[in-house]
This record gives C-alpha cells, structure tokens and sequence, in this order.
C-alpha cells in the first residue's frame, strides 16, 4: 500500500512540475519569441477574417521586456525593447497595443486591447484618403501639413477590391457618425474618413512649430510624451504654466487603417500609434476557425500576410 500511495505521489508531483515548466516556457515564449492573436472582426477582410490566429514574431522589432507589472491606469509600463531585427515599413500588418483604450483623447495603455491593421504611414511619412483610396506620399519631411500635393508620386496601400468599392460609396451610404470622426474633423472641419489629408506622421528628433492647426493635430501627441497639458490660448500654445512655441518630438509614430477601409475602426477615427504600442509585425496565419460554422479552415493554415 505504501508502495501505491509513494508511486501515485511520485507521478502527481512529476506531472505537476512538468504543467509548471511547460507553462512558464509558454509565458516566456510568448513575451520573448512568439504570440499568436485572434482577429475577432471583420475590419482587415480580405486579408485577414474573423477566427483566424496570426502569429507575431517578437524577435522582429525587439520583444518587450517589462520592469514591473503595473498596467492600471492606463499608464505605460516601464520596459526595454530588445535590438530589433528589421524596422516596420509602410504596407506591412502590426499588431499593436490600441493607444486610447481608456475611451478618452488622452493617450493610455492597456494590455488587453490589442488591434492588427495595416501600417499607412512610417515615422516622416505623408498619408491620406483621396475618393477612398489609400495614399502615402514620401515626400514631404516637414510639419507644414497643408503643403504637399496628395497626387504626386503616390502608391497604392491595402486591398485594392476594398477601396475601390470605397471610393464609389457616398456620404449618406457611408453614415454621418462614421464619415465624420472627431479626431479628423477637429483637424480639419472639411476632413472625412474618406477624404482627408496630407498628415504628416510624426518621427523622433521632428521639430514641430506649435501653430493653432499643428496643435490640433499633434497636440496630445505632445501632452503623452510630456506628461503635461498642451493648451491652445489664442494662437499662443502654453505646455502646463509655461510658453511653448516650438517642440521636438521624442517618440516615432504611425499611422494605421484596416483593408476593409468602409469598415474599421482604425488611426482615421483615434489618430496616430506610438512605437511603444506596437507589438510586432504578423508573419503568418497559424491556424483559423470559421466562428459560425466552428470549422477548421484549412486552407488558411500558415498561410503568409501579405
């Protein structure tokens, strides 16, 4: 009976330490190496679909590490972010912390509310919409936002299929909340989500003149990274008690929408992503299950974002 009884401890403990190491290896695959996401929308069809699971490697654009674990509040974490391997560049799909999942203008972090879109705009990039479709100059490297012409030198982003049924659409079909987001009208009372821009995408070392337009664009870009309020009296701008003419800019940031541009909440509607929030590039589709029917969709299984 003893015998029994020690057997029976012996595998309980062994299965319990061996549940322990594969659930730490996990954790620490997932902070250091790899994580894989569930799309729970439809706001990236066609190119990805509600149920699917894109992995992310982390080795990319340097995993974050985190020197505590505090995330209440919606204050960022203080962490280090490993050497990255290669940069995000313009068209590729992030996965990314969303900046203001607090609900408010002020930018906050939340771990939980994680988005994957389609990078627009780069840090030093010029973006918009012109009839519905997708526009990055790469021309303009100043603030001066009203200066570039959207139609020179432009390439196309996304889906094409997407943003072409887009440009066809009207204002009424499009709806009143959606076609006029507070973030962009605040810019510019003529700026739509289907027509707005040239908006420059802020880059570290950016020197910004702190003009009335400017400051509706930029200005709680200014109050993250300062931690004070960025006002506007006048034409003069005031961060906290103090007189404010000119900033530098200490942080890139980019620009996001998703492929279903007539559908998804993206950088038109809350503005512009940190390099802090941003996870990492998604590589791959792992694996994916159609959420109505519950079915494996095999033909989707590791199969490459473009």
């Amino acid at each position: 009976m003893r015998k029994l009884l020690g057997n029976v401890l012996y595998w309980a403990v062994l299965l319990s330490m061996t549940g322990l190491t594969l659930f730490l290896l996990r954790g620490l695959c997932r902070m250091n190496l790899y994580e894989v996401f569930t799309i729970p929308t439809s706001s990236m069809e066609p190119t990805l679909l509600p149920g699917d699971r894109i992995g992310v490697d982390k080795r990319e654009l340097g995993a974050r590490f985190y020197s505590d674990a505090d995330y209440e509040g919606g204050e960022l974490p203080v962490f280090e972010r490993r050497k990255e391997r290669r940069s995000l560049q313009a068209g590729q799909v992030a996965v990314f912390n969303h900046p203001y999942g607090w609900q408010n203008r002020r930018i906050g972090f939340k771990w939980d509310k994680v988005y994957a879109k389609r990078c627009l705009g780069c840090p030093g990039d010029t973006v918009g919409l012109r009839d519905g479709w997708c526009w990055n100059t790469r021309l303009e490297r100043t603030l001066h936002v009203e200066a570039v012409d959207m139609h020179e030198s432009r390439y196309l982003m996304g889906d094409e299929g997407r943003q072409a049924d887009f440009s066809q659409m009207s204002n009424e079909d499009i709806g009143s909340r959606f076609l006029h987001p507070g973030w962009l009208r605040n810019i510019d009372t003529s700026w739509t989500v289907h027509d707005f821009g040239p908006l420059y995408v802020p880059r570290r070392g950016d020197t910004i003149v702190l003009t009335p337009r400017h400051w509706r664009a930029y200005g709680y870009l200014v109050e993250y990274e300062t931690g004070r309020p960025c006002l506007m009296r006048g034409d003069t701008a005031l961060l906290g008690d103090s007189l404010c003419r000119v900033y530098v800019f200490k942080h890139d940031y980019y620009f996001f929408v998703g492929d279903n541009i007539a559908n998804s909440n993206d950088s038109r509607h809350w503005g512009f992503v940190p390099d802090d929030f941003i996870i990492g590039i998604a590589g791959r589709v792992v694996w994916s299950k159609d959420r109505t029917t519950g079915r494996l969709r095999c033909d989707r299984l590791w199969g490459k974002i473009e």
